[in-house]
């Protein structure tokens, strides 16, 4: 575990090939904590495991010194992860455990904090990205830091379709959603955030 990284209830699991399984990693975390979410990105071989706290993420780490441990045979890397928090929705069939056909989706907003102002959620998200096809799963990346953008992880059936679905949304304006909660006196469009996609590689 290196000094310099800042702790993080996240943690950021690498060569985390196809045979580790959910079960696997929660086996693996469970003892030292909560584990609150498990996120995969296969087609990068990493993980993403969410704890209940620090000091459950951090006990994790400190059992595995050595900064790996093996897990269904295959020696697995662990640090904490840049992000502090994971929040995310999942389709109700299937595991949506591969990650293919991912879009990054980068929201910002010249007037106001769209952390606070829009409260950005996976729900909200579904709301518009369910318009362009199957969405397996939505993760919002909670960031604790001063920039003005939320990020989140946007999961479609396939590449072609998060593909498609990005083409549209860099072009057309953003659809019209519920907004569930929208400060007195502010205009509901100008709420509406700025849209930068970018397509994970399969």
């Amino acid at each position: 575990m290196s000094m310099d990284e800042e702790p993080s209830r996240v943690l950021h699991l690498r060569n985390v090939t196809a045979e580790v399984t959910t079960q696997d990693l929660q086996g693996m975390a469970s003892p030292f904590g909560r584990v609150e979410n498990i996120v995969f990105l296969r087609d990068k071989n990493q993980a993403l495991i969410q704890m209940d706290s620090v000091a459950s993420a951090t006990a994790v780490l400190q059992s595995f010194a050595a900064g790996y441990t093996e897990v269904s045979g295959r020696r697995v890397y662990l640090k904490y992860s840049r992000h502090q928090e994971l929040t995310g929705r999942a389709a109700t069939s299937g595991e949506g455990g591969a990650m293919s056909g991912i879009l990054l989706v980068s929201m910002s907003n010249p007037q106001y904090d769209i952390r606070t102002a829009l409260q950005i959620t996976a729900d909200l998200l579904y709301q518009v990205f369910a318009q362009y096809g199957t969405v397996i799963k939505i993760v919002v990346i909670q960031k604790h830091t001063g920039e003005n953008r939320q990020q989140a992880l946007v999961q479609f059936d396939s590449h072609a379709t998060a593909e498609a679905a990005k083409n549209c949304l860099q072009v057309c304006v953003w659809p019209a959603v519920s907004l569930q909660t929208v400060p007195h006196g502010i205009d509901p469009t100008s709420l509406l955030p700025t849209l930068t996609l970018a397509l994970i590689p399969p």
